[in-house]
């Protein structure tokens, strides 16, 4: 039988199960993070915006590298770099090497839930993880909607999403054996993922919580994503989230945006505590796209906000990087 949520019917269900985490004694306040004496082993970077362009890639590298801020992920959507790099992956991989910068992983963005994509989904999966094994990365993170519709009139069908989940666990378990590249799922919003995790295989499929987001969209809470799906975890987002933060972004007024980390809503420093603690061994990446700040990243004007990431990273967090 195929169910139907709508959107307000399933933040009021997240809602329900982030409260029984609440009584059943999982702490969620920044006073919660009880200072560990673990040492850090997961890598720390930076995910930069670009305009699209190998020129505009290449000059915020740069920048990274004065930073000090060296593993990197980048949207491969629209840059193509497995597309333009893919048949000279040691000129690449060279070319980061001299800046000291390593990519662990691409962003794609696919649409799971159109049947008719499949074809084109594994052909892009097949460029993409050769490229991925070929200059040293770790992961290739897909992003899209796991439901029809948009904004509030998205719903989440169960047909749909045991097609993606059955797409997912294919792609997953194809790029592992074949590539060694984790295939992940970044999730832009509360909405569907937590289905998909019970729907795909912990081998096949991974998570990269984009934290800014899931706030934004949904009330996700960090700290109850982080442990309810802490096996899956490959990546984690750092991007904050100030509801009251006013703006101006492509044309449009807006409230709720997405700030430095440590600006906004989001217990950074909680989160850092349970990775040390429980030994969490993927990335974590600073990110600085979303509400209220796509002209400001897509402009090179996205590097004076590489140092910030870096001070709140090493200074505030205390984090090795």
């Amino acid at each position: 039988m195929n169910s139907r949520t709508g959107r307000r019917t399933f933040l009021r269900a997240a809602g329900m199960i982030a409260g029984s985490a609440l009584t059943a004694g999982i702490p969620f306040s920044r006073a919660s993070a009880a200072p560990t004496s673990k040492p850090q082993k997961f890598l720390v970077g930076f995910a930069p915006a670009t305009d699209g362009t190998l020129d505009n890639y290449w000059m915020r590298m740069e920048a990274l590298s004065k930073t000090g801020l060296r593993h990197i992920e980048v949207d491969n959507t629209f840059i193509k770099i497995a597309e333009n790099y893919g048949s000279r992956p040691s000129e690449f991989r060279e070319r980061m090497m001299k800046l000291k910068l390593r990519l662990v992983g691409v962003n794609q963005s696919y649409r799971f839930a159109d049947s008719s994509q499949a074809p084109a989904i594994k052909e892009q999966n097949t460029l993409v993880g050769k490229f991925l094994r070929d200059v040293g990365a770790i992961y290739l993170g897909w992003e899209g909607p796991l439901a029809t519709g948009t904004g509030d009139e998205q719903v989440e069908r169960e047909d749909e999403m045991r097609q993606i989940a059955r797409l997912a666990n294919e792609e997953g378990k194809r790029l592992r054996e074949e590539y060694g590249i984790r295939f992940t799922y970044h999730t832009h919003s509360t909405l569907g993922f937590r289905r998909l995790m019970d729907l795909t295989r912990p081998n096949d499929l991974s998570l990269n919580p984009d934290l800014g987001w899931l706030l934004a969209r949904g009330g996700g809470d960090a700290m109850e994503i982080c442990r309810a799906y802490r096996s899956r975890i490959q990546t984690l987002h750092f991007k904050d989230f100030d509801p009251d933060r006013t703006y101006t972004d492509r044309g449009r007024p807006g409230k709720g945006g997405m700030v430095v980390p440590g600006k906004g809503k989001v217990d950074f420093p909680a989160v850092v505590e349970f990775l040390k603690e429980t030994e969490f061994e993927g990335c974590v990446l600073g990110e600085h796209i979303g509400l209220g700040n796509y002209d400001y990243v897509r402009s090179p004007r996205e590097v004076e906000i590489y140092p910030q990431y870096k001070e709140y990273f090493t200074g505030t967090l205390g984090l090795k990087v």
